[in-house]
C-alpha cells in the first residue's frame, strides 16, 4: 500500500478508499489484504479523456453556470422581501 500511497500522493489511510472506489468504477479488479497492508491487482482499465469527454464536460459546466445565474437571480429578487420581513419582525 505504501507504493500506491506514494504513486497517488495521498495519506496511507486513504489508499483503501481509493482502491475500493477504483473497483466500484470498474477501473480495476483487486483484492485488499488489510493484515499484510497489500493490494493484489488482477486487472486494470486504461481510461482516456478525449474530445468527446471534453465536450461533454464543457456542456455540463455551461449548464451548471446557467443554473447558478438563474439561482442568483431568484435570490436577488427575493432579498428585498426578506429584508422587509426582518425589519418588520426584528426589534432590538
Amino acid at each position: 500500500m505504501l507504493c500506491l500511497q506514494a504513486s497517488l500522493g495521498i495519506e496511507e489511510s486513504e489508499v483503501e478508499a481509493w482502491v475500493v472506489h477504483g473497483i466500484g468504477k470498474k477501473l480495476l479488479d483487486a483484492r485488499i489484504n488489510q493484515l499484510s497492508r497489500s493490494v493484489a491487482v488482477t486487472r486494470t482499465t486504461h481510461c482516456s479523456f478525449g474530445t468527446a469527454q471534453w465536450q461533454e464536460l464543457s456542456a455540463q459546466l455551461s449548464q451548471w453556470a446557467v443554473w447558478l445565474l438563474l439561482s442568483a437571480a431568484v435570490v436577488a429578487t427575493q432579498l428585498p422581501i426578506y429584508r422587509c420581513v426582518l425589519a418588520l419582525t426584528w426589534h432590538p
